[in-house]
């Protein structure tokens, strides 16, 4: 399996510009990309916890649905990462 590349940074940055589009879509009317947005701000707050405790997290949804490799933690790491989940 390939590991990931640690971009942990670049999605915090990503996920703190999300809610300024969403004001601007707000104002604009777009509530459905006001929903979409805040999802995908949310999906990469996941990631970055997931890559800072040295797993890879990968997939589509933050509803739980997205996969994560802990096979490889320490077991205080797989302990955070199912208190992450729940």
């Amino acid at each position: 399996m390939w590991a990931a590349a640690e971009r942990s940074a670049d999605w915090m940055r990503q996920a703190e510009r999300n809610p300024e589009n969403a004001e601007s879509e707000l104002r604009g009317g777009f509530h459905e990309w006001v929903c979409f947005l805040s999802q995908q701000a949310a999906e990469k707050v996941g990631k970055v916890v997931f890559q800072r405790l040295g797993a890879e997290a990968f997939g589509y949804s933050a509803d739980g649905t997205q996969r994560v490799s802990i096979g490889s933690l320490s077991p205080f790491q797989q302990q955070a990462s199912k208190r992450i989940e729940r």
